[in-house]
C-alpha cells in the first residue's frame, strides 16, 4: 500500500512581515494521500464459483494532525504547518475476486443424443369392436424399451382401457374423449427390467362401434418426454408440443369421426419424414385412423405435427414424445 509523503514544515520567520514563504506554499501538504492504494484488483478472475467476495474494507483513516503552533511572538508565525496528512488511504482493495461462477456447465438438459430406434409395432384389428384385443403377446422385450400404446373408439359412448402384465405400469398421457367425436387414447410404458410382457386393450359401452389399438416400441431412449392433444370439427389436423430433448421421435395418432377416405397424409414443421405404421383409412360409415412416428425431430423446441389429407376430416389428435438416448 502506497503511503504520501508528509508535507515540509512552512517556517513563517519572525519577522513582522508574515513571510509566507514561498516554501509554504501554505503547505496545507494536504498530502490529501488518498493513496488510493485503491487497489480495485479487479482481477475478475471469472473462475466459476460465485464467490463475490467484495472486502469493500475502506479503511479511511483521516489523521487530520493539523499542528497550527501559533507561536506567541508578535509576528504571528504562523507555521501552521497544517499539514493534515489526510492519509485516507482508501485503500479500497475492490478486490472483488469477483468469481461470479458463470460457470458454462449450466448447460439445459435439451442437449440430446442419439435418437432412440424403432424396433416394432404390434396392431390390433380396426375393423370390429371384438373385445378385449390383444397387441403384444408373451413379447420378450429390454430394459430400457420404450412402448407407446395408442387406441382409437368409433364413437364417444365407447371407452377404452389397456391392460398390460409388465414389471412397470403403462401411464396415460393424453386422450380426447368427446361426444361426436372418436375416443383417442395415448399411454406410455418404460421397462425398468428385460422382461416378457403381454398388451390388451378393452371396450366398455357403446353399440358396436368399431375400436383398435397399436403398440410402438423403441430402444435406446431416456424415456417419454412432452406430449398433446387436440380436436378439431374442420380444417386440418394439427398440434404442437415443445420436445424436451433433441433428437427425439414423436409419435402421433389421428382419428376421423367423418371416417372420409383417401390417402393419408402427415405434415410437420421440422425437418424429417415421417414413417407411416399400421392404421384404417376412413370407411366412411365408422372412422378413420392414422398413425406414424417421426424418428428424429431435431432440435429441441416447439413441434408441430398433423395432417393435409384426407380434408374434411371431424379430428382428433395426440403427439407423444419418445427420448433418444443423451
Amino acid at each position: 500500500m502506497m503511503r504520501c509523503g508528509r508535507g515540509s514544515k512552512s517556517s513563517i520567520g519572525p519577522s513582522a512581515s508574515p513571510s509566507v514563504s514561498p516554501s509554504a506554499s501554505l503547505s496545507p501538504s494536504v498530502s490529501t494521500s488518498i493513496s488510493p492504494s485503491q487497489s480495485p484488483s479487479i482481477s475478475p478472475s471469472v473462475s466459476p464459483s460465485a464467490s463475490l467476495s467484495p472486502s469493500i474494507s475502506p479503511s479511511v483513516s483521516a489523521s487530520v494532525s493539523p499542528s497550527a503552533s501559533i507561536s506567541p511572538s508578535r509576528s504571528p508565525s504562523i507555521s501552521p504547518s497544517i499539514s493534515p496528512s489526510i492519509s485516507l488511504s482508501l485503500s479500497a482493495s475492490l478486490s472483488p475476486s469477483m468469481s461470479p461462477s458463470i460457470s458454462p456447465s449450466a448447460s439445459p438438459s435439451t442437449a440430446g443424443g442419439t435418437a432412440p430406434t424403432f424396433v416394432a409395432q404390434y396392431a390390433t384389428a380396426f375393423n370390429s369392436a371384438t373385445s378385449p384385443k390383444t397387441a403384444m403377446s408373451a413379447v420378450a422385450i429390454n430394459s430400457g424399451d420404450v412402448l407407446v400404446a395408442v387406441a382409437v373408439a368409433a364413437d364417444y359412448p365407447k371407452t377404452l382401457s389397456i391392460t398390460e402384465n409388465g414389471a412397470g405400469s403403462a401411464t396415460l398421457q393424453r386422450s380426447s374423449v368427446t361426444e361426436n367425436y372418436c375416443n383417442t387414447y395415448g399411454w406410455a410404458y418404460a421397462a425398468p427390467a428385460g422382461e416378457t410382457i403381454t398388451i390388451s386393450f378393452s371396450s366398455s359401452g357403446g353399440i358396436g362401434e368399431y375400436f383398435g389399438g397399436n403398440v410402438v416400441r423403441f430402444s435406446g431412449s431416456d424415456g417419454v418426454g412432452a406430449s398433446n392433444v387436440a380436436t378439431g370439427a374442420s380444417g386440418s389436423p394439427s398440434v404442437s408440443l415443445t420436445t424436451t430433448q433433441a433428437n427425439s421421435a414423436i409419435v402421433v395418432i389421428v382419428s376421423d369421426w367423418n371416417a372420409n377416405s383417401g390417402t393419408q397424409t402427415f405434415t410437420n414443421n421440422f425437418s424429417g419424414t415421417p414413417t407411416a405404421l399400421t392404421d384404417y383409412p376412413g370407411d366412411g360409415a365408422q372412422y378413420g385412423v392414422a398413425i406414424a412416428y417421426f424418428p428424429d425431430a431435431g432440435a429441441a423446441g416447439s413441434k408441430t405435427v398433423g395432417m393435409s389429407a384426407p380434408t374434411g376430416q371431424k379430428w382428433s389428435i395426440i403427439a407423444i414424445e419418445v427420448r433418444g438416448s443423451s
